[in-house]
Parts: C-alpha cells; sequence; structure tokens
C-alpha cells in the first residue's frame, strides 16, 4: 500500500512543483529507498515500547502531498535591508539556493528512522529564516500553520543564526473541522552560531483529525543559546523528538513543553540534550495533565560525551493525573562518559491536590473552577518566560477551554 502512495513520481511532481535542481531530486531518491527499507517502529524497539502505532493507516489520507494554510508576520522593510532573509522555503529554492544546499538535512546526527526518511523524501513547504552576523530580530516571527484538507503534509523550518545574532520565532498549528484525517510529518533544523540566540515557541491545537511526528534539531555553537517552548494539546497522535546539540563551550539550551490530553489522545515527547564539548548548560521541564482515556509517554536522555567536562546538565517530567484510565509513562535517564559534571534527573507523578482545592472552596471558589484553577497553575510553569506574549496568553486561554470539556 505504501509504495502506492509516496512513490517517485510523487517525487517528481514536487520537484517540479518547486523547480528544484538533481541536487534536491537524487536526495529525495535515496530517503525514499530508505523509507521502503526501514521497518515500521513498534513496541519491539526501546524509542517505541511504549507507543503503539498499529492504528496508522496511509491509506486513509489523500494521496495528493499537499501543504497547509500558512500565513507568516513580523518582518518589516529594516530587517530586509540588514540581510534577514523571512520566506516560504520553496521560494528560497529558487531565490537562495547555495544556503539551502549547504544546511538542508547537513547535520550529522546518526540517527534516521522510516518517519524521518520518508520526510526527507517528500517534504514540500514550510519556513526559511536566515538572520546575519550580529542582527539582532527586533520583532516576533509567526507563522500559522491551517489544516484544510485530508492531506499527507511534509513541512520543514530551517533557521540559521549567525554570530551574535538574535531571534524569536512562534509557531501555531491547527486545522479545520472536519469528516477527514490528516498525515503530518515535520522537521526543524536550527543552526544557532557562535554568541547567537533564539527562542523557539511553537503551539498545536488541532482537532482530533491529525497525526503527526516530529523531528527537531539544533546545533549550538560557543555562547550561543537556543530555547525551545513547546505547548501540546489537540490531535488525535502526536510525537516530537528534540535532538539538541551544544557542540561550543558556552552554549546552553533550555527547553520547557506541556502536554494536556484528555479522550483517547496520544502523545509520545521526547527531549536529548547532547553535551558534546566542555562548559555547557542544558535544562529541561516537562509537564502534562492527563484526563479520560489518554497515554502518554515521555523520553529524556542527557548525553554527555567524554569531553564534555564542567556540564551542568538538569531534567525534570511531573505529570498530573486526572482521570482513573489515564495512563503516563516516565522514562528519565543519563549517559555520561566523563567526570567532572553535574546532571540529574527527576519525575513526579500525581492528581490535584485536595488541600489546595478545599482551600479555594473556602474562598467561595467552586469545585470545577478550582479544579481548571489548580491545572492552568500547574501547566503554566512552562510558559512563564515565554517571550511571546501574545502566544502565552493563547495557550492559557486553551488550556482553560480544555478543563470545562
Amino acid at each position: 500500500m505504501l509504495k502506492t502512495i509516496f512513490t517517485e513520481e510523487k517525487i517528481e511532481k514536487i520537484r517540479g512543483s518547486l523547480k528544484e535542481d538533481n541536487h534536491f531530486f537524487e536526495k529525495r531518491k535515496l530517503s525514499l529507498d530508505s523509507f521502503y527499507s526501514y521497518p515500521l517502529p513498534s513496541n519491539k524497539s526501546e524509542e517505541w515500547r511504549y507507543t503503539d502505532i498499529s492504528f496508522l493507516d496511509f491509506s486513509k489520507f489523500d494521496n495528493d502531498i499537499k501543504n497547509p494554510e500558512i500565513k507568516m508576520d513580523g518582518f518589516h522593510d529594516l530587517l530586509k535591508e540588514k540581510g534577514v532573509i523571512f520566506t516560504t522555503i520553496i521560494e528560497a529554492i529558487s531565490k537562495h539556493p547555495e544556503i539551502i544546499k549547504e544546511y538542508l538535512f547537513s547535520k550529522k546526527d546518526n540517527y534516521e528512522d522510516k518517519f524521518l526518511a520518508l520526510h526527507k523524501a517528500m517534504w514540500n513547504g514550510g519556513v526559511f529564516i536566515y538572520v546575519p552576523k550580529n542582527v539582532e530580530v527586533d520583532t516576533i516571527f509567526k507563522v500559522k500553520y491551517n489544516v484544510l484538507e485530508s492531506s499527507s503534509l511534509f513541512n520543514h523550518t530551517l533557521i540559521i543564526l549567525e554570530q551574535g545574532a538574535s531571534l524569536t520565532y512562534s509557531e501555531e498549528h491547527t486545522s479545520e473541522k472536519g469528516d477527514y484525517e490528516a498525515f503530518r510529518c515535520d522537521s526543524v533544523e536550527v543552526y544557532a552560531k557562535e554568541n547567537s540566540k533564539l527562542n523557539f515557541n511553537n503551539f498545536q491545537n488541532w482537532n482530533d483529525n491529525i497525526t503527526n511526528v516530529s523531528y527537531w534539531s539544533a546545533r549550538v555553537s560557543r555562547d550561543a543559546q537556543v530555547n525551545w517552548r513547546f505547548s501540546q494539546l489537540g490531535g488525535k497522535f502526536s510525537r516530537i523528538k528534540i535532538d539538541t546539540h551544544l557542540d561550543g563551550e558556552g552554549s546552553n539550551s533550555t527547553n520547557k513543553g506541556l502536554v494536556y490530553a484528555n479522550k483517547n489522545q496520544k502523545f509520545d515527547i521526547t527531549t536529548n540534550p547532547h553535551h558534546h564539548v566542555r562548559n555547557t548548560i542544558s535544562d529541561v521541564l516537562v509537564k502534562g495533565a492527563f484526563d479520560g482515556e489518554s497515554n502518554s509517554v515521555y523520553r529524556g536522555l542527557i548525553l554527555i560525551d567524554e569531553e564534555g567536562k564542567e556540564t551542568q546538565s538538569y531534567l525534570s517530567n511531573h505529570s498530573l493525573m486526572l482521570s482513573e484510565n489515564a495512563v503516563s509513562n516516565t522514562i528519565p535517564s543519563l549517559k555520561i562518559e566523563t567526570d567532572d559534571v553535574r546532571a540529574s534527573h527527576g519525575a513526579t507523578l500525581g492528581k490535584i491536590d485536595k488541600d489546595h482545592l478545599f482551600y479555594l472552596k473556602t474562598r467561595g471558589i467552586d469545585q470545577k473552577s478550582g479544579e481548571r484553577l489548580l491545572i492552568t497553575a500547574f501547566l503554566k510553569e512552562t510558559i512563564d518566560d515565554m517571550k511571546d506574549v501574545e502566544l502565552k496568553e493563547k495557550i492559557i486561554l486553551e488550556i482553560e477551554k480544555k478543563t470545562e470539556k
């Protein structure tokens, strides 16, 4: 069945619409071959042990590879004069092909699976951002994706910050209601060069008609910083894998995320800070609230190479169980190949504190409103320092709405 949906003819069609040269086309064909050679992930492998995707049936999705509706905001003429680029990746291929060829899929993560290979073969849209040396983007670059119909979606985000550059980037993902299903397999590549800084915000609030598999990766150079913020509220199934490679001394990264699941929603989150050199810092905090018959898994692995002395790394995951039928699996771990480091992890799982709820009732707040306040306060910690205030307020509003369902 897969060979009738994801074919070389589809790649030819994408090539034509994007006006690609042979460089991209040959890479696509190699990735398609890899896609067919890799097995469909199953719970026999450690990375998918607690996640069952046997429900995934590509025949449900329209055979055409499509793009969601996309809106972009935050760019102005002064930034253009400074050499900043903020455009679709389709336009970047024609106007900035050498930059795209240099960076697209150039990272060496030593990781690939069936879905990532599929993305590399079929990517056909997304966003490209380039910020030149010592340029501080004084606005928030915003992108909103909206899925309209049954489709397979392969958006790619490529962000390059030159030395001393800084940027706050926010993306929002929604879908139209309707009796259809869509499959989304996206990838994010970040290159943060010496002394640069990126704040990356992601918020998805799809209807229950989206199946999503995402791969995000950052290469962080000397004294650079990448801050990931993600909020996962919607979708039928959503998996995010975030690999942050701290390549230069003094580099650091924070990763804060929230998940709020109900009904039969399934979420799978992985965060892997990888410390390649000495004197690097990472801090990971992921929180989740789980209601109905939802199912989730969080994996966090701190990796410190032999050269990674004087590393500081902390990872924590906290789950709030709102239903006896919800399931939350947490697998934090360490892989340390040197000494003189500070690395630790922790995880908690619990219910709404009855004493806290009783206190709110004594102040005239009914039980439902009290529960909503406590759930919101629990999750809100992960976005308190979000630089995009407008998006932060929207996330809080959507959390409150979800507690009412």
